[in-house]
């Protein structure tokens, strides 16, 4: 998987606890360093969507949509949809499923990280909350796939929290670092048994010991 730093500002951090109206999802850093915003949208008709306003990314969403979501349930898809618009992927359409995946995945850690999902019985939860009809589907972003948030990678690389635009070095750490992620990906791609995945493992430490360095 892509290593990805994405910083994520969440507000109502003690999600479960509190009603879905009351949870303020605020914005995103993207890996370039660009304030993604999040804007509340009462004529959405699904829960999130990134998109434009005024020439600039935003990420609109509708808490009035699956009012049964609980509050980590709507924040885990803002992060997920933060996580879209860092991997670049194109607003409104659905990528293919193992890039739906690997958002799912980013998302997921922005809230382990943020202290969201800071126990496994949190994550449990999650996990079983979603499970959707395909009525639900239809307002959630696609495409249509069953999530498996224990299975992701424990390295995401995400970076939290950041209420403001990262500086010249943290941006230059987030190229370094992709770099890495990039390197791992590929030597993970060609490989077969516990030992070589290992192997890549160790070359990523190097490789982020390296960029620590610098």
């Amino acid at each position: 998987m892509r290593i990805l730093y994405l910083s994520v500002l969440l507000l109502g951090l003690a999600a479960g606890a509190l009603r879905a109206e009351t949870v303020e999802l605020v914005s995103c850093t993207d890996a370039g360093g660009r304030v993604v915003q999040g804007l509340p949208d009462p004529s959405l008709n699904v829960l999130v969507r990134a998109g434009q306003d005024g020439g600039r990314r935003v990420i609109r969403y509708n808490t009035d949509v699956l009012p049964e979501l609980s509050a980590l349930a709507r924040q885990f898809f803002f992060a997920q949809e933060c996580a879209r618009v860092a991997l670049g992927l194109a607003p409104g359409v659905d990528p293919p499923p193992a890039r739906a995946r690997q958002a799912d995945c980013i998302g997921a850690a922005t809230l382990r990280t943020s202290g969201a999902l800071d126990e496994t019985a949190a994550l449990r939860a999650l996990q079983a909350e979603l499970v959707f009809s395909e009525d639900q589907w239809a307002q959630l972003p696609g495409p249509r796939r069953a999530f498996d948030l224990a299975a992701c990678p424990a390295r995401t690389g995400i970076a939290l929290p950041l209420p403001s635009a990262p500086s010249e070095q943290q941006v230059a750490w987030n190229a370094c670092i992709r770099q890495c992620g990039d390197r791992l990906l590929h030597c993970q791609g060609g490989c077969r048994g516990a030992a070589c995945g290992d192997a890549c493992l160790a070359a990523y430490d190097r490789c982020e010991a390296a960029c620590r360095s610098r």
